[in-house]
């Protein structure tokens, strides 16, 4: 329908569903016009795109979470619009318009927005929806919003920038317990796969299978712990992780009070009897520990549980010998480089 205006006036066209239809067909019947369509399809896409990355751009220090989701509008928009096959959208799925599509959305997912790359917005997106503290969604409405986002993810031109933020989300997430679900943690895994490939996510998978050994090796220590009638001075829960897999911690040589040490050392005892071929390396700075503190305030004693890292830990541990210490006790009992202990003393 159009309505012209007097005087000078521009006119204003709109088109509807079964306009674009009616296009389709009509240009369809001389071959190279449909292209040319496709041409005007994806200069509007890129335009549309373009002005959301110039827009952004201006507040590239906020938060930038609003940003993807304006991205997956615009895709839901254009995937409605070109449709998914015969009889479905305007441009009734037809392949040309399907590739123009794609071409506009490769040019503007690919610009950085300040600092940050869309790789990097992207895994910040599925780290919010995946993880407890993130967004709240039901099952379905969370498949489907990850699935929006994998569709994105295969815009991308360097797929290696997502895959490094990825893997160290998903492992802060497994291995500080922050994941929502399991299942959608393997879910947004397969997806990726089906786009990237299986080499794409082979470290993320053998991470999901190191969670799931780990507490089969758990329980057999507690068994291994109750058969041998051991007595260990505090719980101790292992997660075994295999090198390759996950990001790079670094290790260090920090001396273990002996409540922590008798557990390792009988840890590693049971350990060895079940394998021969691996060797386990202590990564403490991603152990954490409960800490029973007792306070005495107006003459009355209180017992309260702190959590905190193993370094903090082993720091508080120490004041049960003495009352007071300096900073150069601590790193001498510890093993520690100043400027590290430095944080944990303060934090």
């Amino acid at each position: 329908s159009s309505s012209g205006g007097g005087g000078g006036g521009g006119s204003t066209t709109t088109l509807s569903r079964q306009h674009y239809h009616r296009m389709v067909e009509l240009f369809s019947l001389v071959p190279i016009y449909l292209p040319l369509i496709a041409n005007i399809v994806r200069k509007h896409i890129t335009d549309v795109g373009l002005a959301l990355v110039k827009k952004q751009s201006v507040n590239a220090e906020g938060d930038l979470m609003p940003y993807v989701q304006e991205l997956l509008d615009i895709h839901d928009k254009y995937t409605e619009l070109v449709g998914s096959g015969p009889e479905k959208g305007c441009f009734q799925g037809h392949n040309i318009f399907h590739k123009a599509m794609k071409e506009a959305f490769e040019v503007f997912v690919n610009k950085d927005i300040g600092k940050s790359a869309t790789a990097q917005l992207l895994s910040n997106f599925c780290d919010n929806l995946l993880k407890k503290s993130g967004e709240r969604l039901s099952d379905e409405a969370l498949e489907d919003k990850l699935e929006k986002v994998v569709r994105l993810f295969g815009y991308l031109s360097d797929k290696d920038i997502f895959a490094e933020f990825y893997k160290k989300q998903l492992a802060k997430r497994l291995l500080l317990a922050r994941s929502s679900s399991d299942d959608a943690e393997r879910s947004m895994i397969a997806k990726l796969k089906l786009r990237g490939g299986s080499q794409f996510t082979h470290d993320m998978e053998g991470m999901m299978t190191d969670m799931r050994l780990s507490q089969d090796i758990q329980s057999a220590f507690a068994e291994h712990v109750k058969d041998k009638e051991l007595e260990l001075d505090t719980d101790l829960t292992v997660q075994v992780l295999t090198t390759g897999f996950w990001p790079t911690y670094k290790s260090d040589e920090l001396n273990l009070p002996k409540e922590m040490l008798q557990c390792i050392e009988t840890f590693k005892a049971f350990y060895d009897l079940r394998t021969s071929h691996r060797r386990l390396r202590w990564v403490h700075s991603l152990g954490s520990a409960t800490v029973v503190g007792k306070f005495t305030a107006s003459g009355k004693s209180k017992e309260h549980d702190l959590l905190v890292s193993t370094y903090q830990a082993c720091i508080l541990l120490l004041f049960n010998e003495a009352d007071s210490m300096t900073f150069s006790d601590i790193q001498g009992h510890l093993n520690l480089p100043a400027e590290e202990l430095k944080r944990y003393v303060l934090s």
